[in-house]
């Protein structure tokens, strides 16, 4: 019944001639001397339970790993769809009550070729050799689990969500050692059970496992080994059986931390303060989980990249801090990425002139009740100036229908900047298809909100949807958005209320054979009215030509046409202004790059032409460089010139990273940025020390200097020490 209603459902959507006649469906078949790339392939492993004590050292030398069966049959992703892989790679598994472990074996011909040069936690491991292990705990093919390991033993976790989103901002307690040796390198995994959610009886998890060959640009996969699918992709697992007896404890896991800051800056009196936290966490049920957070502090969070905004909207900001990002992806909503969002989280904490608002102490309940997700949330907030003491709570149920669907609603009540009252409350439907599409995925959502302010009564509400096909040759998506006049998520973020957005977006790509990885046509159209019609903002992109090469080298170039009616003056940087009236004008932009396997890296992009009545130029240059496992660094910098008749300006941004570690788990990261309109200099330096997995020592520096005329003076210093114990029942 629900695969017949999932086809009735996908035919509507197609039938509605978003696809152009002709277009392909399944992914493009491969060249006729090339192997034919799998495109569902769900095969199953065994995990063979041992009484052995596993030493996780990198070493597969235990006896156990010898008993149990490996897997073997890779595919290979890319570049080459469907043919074997380079080299032969084995994945054992073993389990006892507490753990479950991962013995892998990377065979290479030539070890000394291996790329390993990230040696952080957390960070980026695209650029190294690399492993990742996918977890399906639940066989939903909705929510799992990611762990990935690169030579140096540096691990990366993430929560899978909406059957195939990889959030990486979750953080696990596990453990992984890696060696290379004359035949390649290995790593061994041992993951708790109660660091994982899943229902005791259930015998047989889905998995997946991907290798990385950097040098060779190769990815490797066990199941479902198609380029359009990456590894996330729940629906492609295959499956791990022979799981029974796991012991998941209590689910209690107490954290307890001290921190201590001192700050030297002389508009502030809180010049010195050490406090005391808590976080704690129960797992109610195998897939419900329980937070409170008290006296929760931010100070090891990375500070934001700096923008200058030259529009006549606000700015987005991603959320950074922990505590909020955990479990983010539950309350999604709609498909929504920016604007209209109902949630987001970044409102909270931080008042309206960008000061940290303290959270006096708050909770969570994020999991699942048999087919409903349930994501609730509340803080309470510290007064500062003329603002109160605020609870903010936020909800988020949706119901899963069909094979990978989900009908759902959205809440929020409090406003976190003003003494008012506001309310939000939403409705979506999330349609998702990967089963019926070969390697294609088709997806879709429609919304509607409304919110409830004290301070108005006019047109509160908004609605829209989306739809986009996700094919190797041939991709398009379409969004379609009203936003009432007074529409006002006090805990989200909007960016033009009183206005109609529409967009649409297709890609057409080629395979060619060679070291060119693909070449890529897209065309583009995004336009703004407001709610009679009248056109305010027109952006279209004529076809943009990319290319890549196997190595991750890419060109590209583009032209824009693009439209603004301003209805009046806009002041654009102090004392230039553009009047008002309707404006067109075209630009052209151009992007040169090389892949981030070389130990230089370096992105070039430029963009010239028009702007509003006057012109403009844009150029910007990214490099990194990775002498050694034991050093990153990484520079930005980015330049507008823009000349109007009201007057002309230079913008710049500038930013330096500077990272080191000893080992995977003592690092040392800087970020040193600096723009011209503020004319201020940051400094976010942070050295993290995981005694181990769950006990943290974090030693945070933020500096900033006023840098006019020539000189640089010191303007504050905030110094912080962090101390975090996890104890777990």
């Amino acid at each position: 019944m629900r695969r017949s209603a999932s086809w009735f459902f996908s035919a509507l959507l197609i039938g509605g001639g978003i696809i152009f006649p002709g277009a392909p469906i399944l992914a493009q078949a491969a060249p006729l001397d090339s192997p034919t790339p799998i495109l569902t392939s769900h095969p199953l492993s065994q995990a063979r339970r041992t009484a052995d004590s596993i030493n996780i050292d990198g070493h597969l030398d235990e006896s156990a790993w010898g008993d149990a069966v490996p897997i073997e049959a890779f595919t290979q992703v890319s570049p080459n769809e469907g043919a074997p892989p380079s080299f032969r790679t084995e994945v054992r598994v073993l389990y006892n009550d507490d753990m479950l472990y991962f013995g892998i074996r990377c065979f290479d011909d030539d070890p000394d070729a291996i790329i390993a040069t990230q040696m952080q936690r957390d960070r980026s491991l695209g650029a190294d050799d690399h492993v990742v292990v996918v977890l399906d705990t639940f066989q939903n093919q909705r929510d799992g689990f990611w762990f990935a390991v690169n030579p140096n033993g540096v691990r990366q976790d993430a929560l899978i969500d909406q059957g195939n989103r990889a959030r990486f901002e979750w953080d696990a307690i596990w453990y992984a050692k890696s060696t290379i040796d004359e035949q390649g390198w290995t790593c061994e995994i041992s993951i708790p059970f109660k660091s994982v959610s899943f229902h005791p009886d259930n015998g047989a998890w889905g998995l997946n496992v991907e290798r990385s060959i950097r040098r060779l640009n190769e990815r490797v996969r066990w199941a479902t080994p198609a380029r359009n699918r990456g590894v996330s992709a729940l629906a492609g697992a295959g499956k791990l059986e022979g799981l029974e007896g796991m012991n998941q404890g209590l689910g209690l896991d107490v954290k307890p931390y001290f921190t201590s800051l001192l700050r030297t800056a002389e508009d502030t009196e809180d010049r010195e303060r050490t406090r005391g936290g808590l976080d704690v966490t129960y797992r109610i049920t195998p897939n419900l989980t329980a937070a409170f957070t008290w006296n929760t502090d931010f100070a090891f969070t990375e500070v934001d990249a700096r923008q200058i905004n030259l529009t006549r909207f606000p700015l987005f900001f991603p959320e950074k801090r922990d505590f909020f990002l955990q479990d983010a992806g539950l309350f999604r909503f709609g498909g929504i990425g920016r604007s209209p969002l109902p949630f987001h989280s970044r409102r909270i904490g931080i008042g309206p002139g960008g000061q940290e608002v303290d959270l006096i102490y708050g909770g969570k309940l994020t999991g699942r009740i048999e087919d409903m997700n349930v994501a609730l949330f509340a803080v309470q907030t510290e007064a500062f100036d003329d603002i109160s003491e605020k609870t903010l709570t936020v909800g988020r149920f949706s119901l899963n229908v069909l094979e990978e669907s989900s009908i759902g609603v959205i809440f929020t009540h409090g406003d976190p900047t003003a003494d008012t009252n506001n309310a939000l409350v939403g409705l979506d439907f999330n349609y998702r298809n990967s089963q019926d599409f070969g390697a294609d995925v088709l997806s879709a959502s429609a919304w509607g909100q409304l919110t409830q302010s004290s301070d108005t009564d006019g047109d509160q509400s908004a609605f829209g949807g989306r739809i986009n096909y996700d094919s190797d040759v041939l991709e398009w998506s379409a969004f379609f958005a009203q936003v009432g006049k007074d529409y006002n998520p006090a805990l989200g973020f909007i960016s033009r209320p009183g206005e109609r957005e529409h967009s649409a977006r297709v890609r057409y790509r080629f395979r060619p054979t060679g070291k060119i990885d693909r070449i890529d046509l897209n065309v583009s159209a995004r336009w703004f009215t407001d709610l009679s019609g009248q056109l305010e903002s027109l952006d279209i992109t004529l076809p943009r030509f990319n290319i890549a090469t196997e190595a991750g080298d890419f060109a590209s170039i583009s032209h824009t046409l693009r439209e603004e009616q301003l209805s009046e003056d806009f002041e654009i940087a102090d004392d230039v202004m553009i009047p008002a009236g309707i404006y067109t004008w075209n630009r052209y932009q151009m992007q040169l790059g090389t892949g981030d396997g070389r130990p230089v890296s370096v992105s070039l992009s430029t963009e010239v032409g028009d702007f509003y009545d006057g012109e403009r130029f844009d150029w910007s240059i990214s490099t990194s460089w990775r002498p050694s496992k034991y050093f990153n660094a990484s520079a930005n910098y980015s330049q507008s010139e823009i000349d109007l008749p009201g007057g002309s300006f230079q913008t710049e941004i500038a930013s330096l990273r500077l990272d080191a570690a000893v080992t995977p788990d003592i690092s040392w990261s800087n970020f040193i940025q600096y723009d011209n309109f503020s004319s201020i200099v940051g400094l976010n330096s942070r050295f993290r020390w995981t005694i181990d997995p769950g006990q943290d020592v974090f030693v945070v520096l933020s500096q900033s200097y006023e840098a006019e005329r020539g000189s640089v003076t010191l303007a504050g210093t905030d110094l912080t020490l962090k101390v975090v114990v996890t104890f777990r029942f």
